[in-house]
């Protein structure tokens, strides 16, 4: 599982108001074969226990990255304005934000601006996420989708996301 290894990295913060665990993740992108399912599984499996782990410890935890997931548009569990599928990533996706008890903000219009995270040949859409658990949501200040393309993205298909959050959060213990 080398692949695991190379496509997820944390980085841990602490401050006197609280500890916060960022993970960056890149998911295999959803070949129509599912090629890379088994990948995708057991990135997931092994961000669970991590998960799991930092929430024991005290840590805030956000997870931000290319999940390559389609999870559609139905209220409350797509993200509105998006296409409607949900492909086998999006199913992985939100069975990872059950398990984790996590919410992805993207889905949020009153945190959220801008909407799709990559854009390539008049084709958008929605691949990209930012996760935080249920009970620190309330610290997500914002977040921006540059769909707009305000800030150069260096030749990537995918749109810069910035995650601002507080730091004064609750602390699950």
């Amino acid at each position: 599982n080398v692949f695991v290894r190379n496509e997820r990295a944390w980085k841990t913060v602490e401050s006197v108001r609280g500890k916060t665990a960022v993970c960056a993740v890149y998911a295999g992108f959803q070949a129509p074969d599912d090629r890379h399912g088994v990948w995708n599984e057991n990135l997931l499996s092994v961000l669970r226990a991590e998960v799991a782990a930092l929430r024991k410890d005290g840590f805030r935890v956000v997870l931000l990255g290319d999940f390559n997931s389609h999870i559609g548009c139905a209220p409350g569990v797509g993200v509105p304005g998006n296409h409607p599928d949900v492909n086998r990533n999006g199913k992985r996706f939100l069975d990872f934000l059950d398990d984790c008890h996590c919410v992805h903000i993207n889905g949020r219009a009153d945190l959220t601006t801008g909407l799709w995270t990559r854009q390539r040949g008049g084709f958008s859409t929605v691949l990209d996420y930012g996760l935080i658990a249920f009970e620190h949501i309330s610290s997500v200040c914002s977040m921006l989708v540059d769909d707009r393309g305000l800030f150069p993205s260096g030749g990537s298909d995918h749109n810069w996301v910035f995650l601002d959050l507080e730091d004064n959060f609750v602390r699950k213990v």
